[in-house]
């Protein structure tokens, strides 16, 4: 996970908050789904949409997987963040 510029870490320094779906989607599902996120100052992800020009390999699952498990993901909050920080998640599934 990257948040342009800004250190944000997940929550907790624990990347359990910041979970892959990786095996997920089943036998010859395998690609890379890059996910832009925008997150709050508390570390919530307010809004999360495939880059489709960055992904590769994407089925329907894929993207239905990487967008539910952005949305689910949590980073460390910081008063000196700007109110919404925009990030990318890289999603690696790997097939079955």
């Amino acid at each position: 996970m990257c948040i342009r510029d800004s250190g944000r870490t997940a929550f907790k320094n624990d990347n359990w908050y910041v979970r892959n779906p990786g095996y997920t989607c089943g036998t010859n599902s395998r690609g890379l789904v890059v996910v832009e996120v925008k997150v709050n100052r508390n570390g919530n992800v307010v809004s999360a949409q495939i880059n489709s020009a960055s992904s590769n390999g994407l089925s329907e699952c894929m993207m239905q997987k990487a967008i539910a498990y952005a949305k689910k993901s949590r980073f460390n909050y910081t008063s000196a963040a700007a109110q919404v920080q925009t990030g990318v998640i890289r999603y690696r599934f790997v097939a079955q």
